[in-house]
């Protein structure tokens, strides 16, 4: 019989309490993130800001979460991963308080930043427990518990902190919504630390951090997955910044009432979305590793006509409903695009490959995405008015074809000759 230290000690160790807790790291990431754009139109109101200064301060967390996403990923690789996510959660948890205290465009700007720099953190370490955490054929369906919980957390701040807000005001709601990072950063430190590459059934484990980043850029479903990932980003990002804000102003809702209806239609949607297509593509890998790359190419293809026929929608009710289907079908792909990395990226430079592609979605995608709509809404409103918002939207979620096409085009190099040096996770039956 285990003794209290015994059963102490495995909870700490067990792979199931680490996906747990850097889940929950992540639903607080994205919880942190997504609920300062539900406050666009009540601070847009206080602050006289222009949809251009809006779309430039949904989009200002991804300046640091960008530029500190490499070396935070670096850190990852050559240090204790669990302490990166505490750090970080306490550093991102900090700034959102701060941002509900900020009094100017540049305070807000600064806090948003802050919120970047700790959330920079928590992908690249998180993506690199998981794959010491679990072997290939279960990773991909642990990847979407991860990343569909970040997409929860998404649900339950607009859900949450859109009632609050309407009852305390935008300020202090930030604030209130920062506490929990506060009490999970410590049990991030104290849980223990999976070995490194314990689950690769390759040699090269050991490969060190220079030689295996060389291996990355040679290889060119890599480069593919980075032009993907950034594209797919900047989609995505538009639609959850400016989702709330269109909705506000298309159809006279509240806080309250948008909050609730487009964190169930988008939020929900995505997560489940996502934990489906994790369990589908898990199942559809062990026939033939290739659909970790056609599962993502059919969800960004289908997900485009869909997303336009609900920014059409003439009733806030249909309109909420094609958001729904749209996110459901479009999130499909959010667990395999992280659970691809492992296929081209060594163990050695893992963190850092999953870093590169969010370095780049951070600064073309969750910033650029939010302030080319900002900035096209205000070119497009002398000419189209109340609708400028719309066609802007419309306009920018067309980026979505770019993924559909490369994710395909990247499974065919990824098992090609050329990258089998690459391959860690020996693939079977690959078509």
């Amino acid at each position: 019989m285990l003794s209290e230290g015994s059963k102490i000690d495995r909870f700490r160790s067990s792979a199931f309490t680490g996906l747990m807790v850097v889940s929950f790291a992540n639903l607080l990431n994205y919880f942190d993130r997504g609920i300062f754009f539900l406050m666009l139109e009540p601070i847009s109101k206080e602050f006289s800001f222009t949809d251009t200064q809006l779309g430039s301060l949904a989009g200002a967390f991804a300046v640091l979460f960008a530029f500190m996403s490499l070396p935070l990923a670096w850190a990852a690789d050559k240090t204790r991963r669990l302490t990166v996510i505490g750090v970080c959660t306490a550093i991102w948890s900090l700034a959102t308080a701060a941002t509900g205290l900020a009094n100017s465009y540049w305070q807000l700007f600064a806090a948003r930043i802050g919120v970047g720099m700790g959330e920079a953190g928590c992908l690249p370490a998180g993506t690199s427990l998981i794959g010491d955490y679990y072997p290939a054929e279960r990773r991909s369906r642990a990847m979407s518990i991860f990343q569909g919980a970040g997409l929860v957390g998404s649900m339950l701040g607009l859900m949450v902190v859109g009632m609050l807000a309407d009852q305390v005001g935008w300020r202090m709601a930030l604030i209130y919504a920062s506490l929990p990072g506060f009490l999970l950063a410590p049990l991030a430190l104290w849980l223990r630390e999976p070995k490194r590459g314990g689950q690769d059934v390759s040699g090269k484990t050991e490969l060190a951090w220079l030689p295996a980043v060389r291996l990355l850029v040679r290889s060119p479903a890599y480069l593919m997955l980075l032009v993907a990932i950034t594209c797919l980003s900047l989609g995505f990002s538009t639609i959850g910044s400016w989702g709330p804000t269109y909705f506000i102003r298309a159809f006279q809702l509240s806080l309250t009432e948008v909050g609730f209806m487009f964190g169930l239609a988008f939020g929900m949607s995505a997560a489940a979305g996502t934990f489906l297509g994790g369990f589908v593509t898990s199942k559809l890998v062990a026939r033939n590793r290739n659909w970790e790359f056609w599962v993502p190419s059919a969800a960004c293809a289908l997900a485009v006509p869909l997303f336009q026929l609900a920014l059409a929608a003439t009733t806030v009710t249909l309109g909420f409903v094609l958001v729904g289907v749209a996110s459901f079908v479009a999130f499909f792909c959010y667990g395999p695009i992280m659970s691809v990395y492992h296929i081209v990226s060594p163990p050695a430079a893992r963190a850092t490959a999953v870093a590169a592609g969010a370095c780049l979605a951070g600064i073309i995608g969750s910033f650029g995405g939010p302030l080319a709509v900002g900035w096209l809404t205000d070119a497009f409103r002398p000419e189209h008015g109340d609708d400028a918002l719309r066609y802007a939207l419309s306009l920018v979620m067309l980026v979505l074809l770019v993924p559909a096409a490369l994710y395909a085009l990247a499974g065919r190099f990824a098992f090609a000759q050329k990258d089998r040096d690459l391959l860690l996770d020996q693939p079977q039956n690959i078509a």
